[in-house]
């Protein structure tokens, strides 16, 4: 030791009790990270999508083009078709040309599509195979209380209202009288 290098003591005891407290707040840190992991891992979704099966996306504003997503419009939009996979949480989807937005999405924006089936008591009851290639049967509402057959004069448009179980088939009917 040079002679000219002084050690405080004091110093060298202020400097272990530093480097003992980074230690300890280190431990806290992991500990707590560990924790929030845990927590956050019992609310996340583990699905896994295949080339070809049908997925909505979810509605970000932030991704589409400024002005193009209203306040009051529907959440999801599809169904799309999985073209590629490209890791465990990242998938590119079929989407049209004209949505102006990259077709690669996190799985967090995708969910499971789940075709409708017919409505019961009409003539179509099989299910729907293909929800993009077969064209969609227009039934009668026959299980409204209010409305019977006879006061339905035509269904002038009907739309598939996109919700966690798949689809709500909604129709602009024109009554008689």
């Amino acid at each position: 030791m040079s002679p000219h290098v002084r050690i405080s003591e004091s110093a060298e005891a202020f400097a272990r009790h530093v480097h003992d407290l980074h230690t300890e707040i280190h431990k806290k840190i992991q500990v707590s990270n560990s924790q929030y992991k845990i927590h956050a891992d019992t609310h996340r979704r583990h699905a896994e999508f295949q080339v070809g099966d049908y997925v909505m996306i979810r509605i970000r504003p932030e991704r589409f083009p400024s002005g193009t997503v209203k306040k009051l419009q529907a959440r999801s939009a599809g169904p799309f078709k999985v073209l590629k996979r490209m890791g465990p949480n990242a998938y590119v989807i079929d989407l049209p040309h004209d949505y102006g937005i990259s077709s690669s999405f996190n799985i967090e924006d995708l969910v499971a599509y789940k075709s409708p089936t017919a409505i019961p008591d009409t003539p179509f009851d099989e299910p729907l195979l293909d929800p993009i290639d077969a064209p969609m049967p227009t039934p009668l509402p026959l299980n409204l209380p209010y409305a019977h057959k006879e006061s339905i004069d035509a269904i002038l448009d009907e739309q598939i209202v996109s919700t966690r179980d798949g689809g709500v088939h909604r129709f602009l009917v024109r009554w008689r009288g």
